[in-house]
């Protein structure tokens, strides 16, 4: 059962939070009122993930995050944004964090983003000699229009870069977490034609929808197509859907902070954030990712 730790001074958010993934299910939960609990606490216990607010006295969300790297803990890290605390979450993706949700929008999104992120570090250590003599690969999936299929084929790209130094566990994680948003987004608003409103007005009514369609005409015949090409110099993803496009243009701005509050376009916003170049082309039904190994100093 995962383990997740919930960072928060201010009780009642710990308990809201708490109650949400409890109703999830399968979730060993535990808390901590600030910054420096909670560094105590991942002292004496591993935790699959740290869910934590970025305001908070003393040891704050950002102190938290590299405080935590720094002492050898490898427990993803989610954080929840305020209103005001845009620039500060901007800063907490760029230096480590696994995603985020806005306290304004926990109850519709939290539980899918727990979900993403640890599934996406679930099977991410196993180091091969097999994998380890890979130079470079060209990999082809073509998969259904199903998310529970997705993370099998990212933990499997994962592992394959884990064999190489240059691709370091915050790295492999955030490539797990822009391709696992791409799929969906290929999936689900592509191919199944669903809007992201319907999921957050009823999150049931959502995930019906997606099954009913998934076996009817046009949606049923449609796939999604992934490329994959690794390197130790270059990963790049090639996301092909059959739905009918949207034009790019109309994409939150990546650069805006304040687009970290909006319901829409999140899983877009984790991919340009954690992607070194994000191209959208045939009308919207083909998506390019391109990252490359950070420097070492």
């Amino acid at each position: 059962m995962p383990r997740v730790l919930i960072v928060d001074d201010v009780q009642v958010d710990r308990e809201l939070i708490g109650g949400l993934l409890e109703e999830a299910g399968d979730l060993q939960l535990s808390y901590a009122a600030d910054g420096q609990e909670a560094l105590s606490t991942m002292e004496s216990t591993d935790f699959d993930l740290v869910i934590t607010d970025l305001v908070m006295p003393d040891v704050d969300g950002l102190q938290l995050i590299a405080e935590s790297r720094k002492r050898g803990h490898l427990a993803p890290v989610l954080v929840v944004t305020a209103q005001g605390s845009e620039e500060m979450a901007f800063r907490a993706l760029r230096e480590g964090a696994a995603s985020y949700v806005p306290k304004s929008l926990l109850a519709q999104d939290l539980v899918d983003a727990v979900e993403n992120v640890i599934e996406s570090s679930a099977a991410r250590r196993g180091r091969t000699e097999a994998y380890a003599a890979i130079e470079s690969g060209e990999l082809v999936f073509r998969l259904p229009n199903d998310r529970t299929h997705f993370g099998s084929v990212v933990s499997f790209l994962q592992e394959i870069l884990a064999a190489h130094g240059n691709w370091n566990e915050t790295v492999r994680m955030q490539l797990g977490i822009a391709l696992e948003e791409a799929l969906v987004n290929a999936a689900e608003h592509g191919n199944l034609e669903l809007d992201s409103s319907l999921r957050n007005q009823d999150r049931k009514a959502y995930f019906d929808l997606a099954e009913q369609r998934r076996s009817e005409d046009p949606f049923a015949a449609r796939h999604v197509d992934l490329e994959a090409s690794l390197s130790k110099q270059e990963v790049r993803f090639v996301i092909t859907d059959n739905g009918a496009g949207f034009d790019p243009s109309t994409l939150p701005d990546p650069t805006d902070v304040q687009n970290l509050l909006k319901s829409s376009g999140r899983g877009i916003m984790l991919m340009r954030t954690f992607m070194d170049d994000v191209q959208f082309e045939d009308g919207g039904t083909r998506v390019v990712m391109i990252k490359r190994p950070p420097k070492v100093a």
